[in-house]
């Protein structure tokens, strides 16, 4: 199993987001905030059972959805939500607090 964490960055405002790993629901994090003064809302850790794998997450008050490709090379996943739309991030490395 690979560890990654899901970094919930700028956009949030109370919103509850889901999180599913090749379409099954892994994980639900409740009232999201960002701080816009270090671009940062909550990291959240997930375990992959196998790679690749695709995580998507969902923000059904806003009525959107995403998803990405993570492989072995991703360390961190950055999910965006900017003009009502999710952009998700595989990085290799955690994206630092602005």
């Amino acid at each position: 199993m690979q560890k990654i964490k899901v970094g919930f960055r700028d956009g949030f405002r109370d919103d509850d987001a889901l999180i599913t790993v090749d379409g099954k629901l892994v994980s639900r994090v409740s009232k999201l905030t960002s701080n816009p003064v270090i671009s940062f809302a909550k990291d959240v850790e997930l375990e992959l059972p196998k790679l690749p794998a695709d995580v998507g997450i969902q923000v059904p008050s806003r009525h959107v959805a995403a998803s990405a490709m993570v492989d072995s090379g991703t360390a961190y996943l950055a999910v965006f939500l900017m003009e009502n739309k999710l952009t998700l991030r595989p990085l290799p490395e955690e994206l630092p607090m602005m």
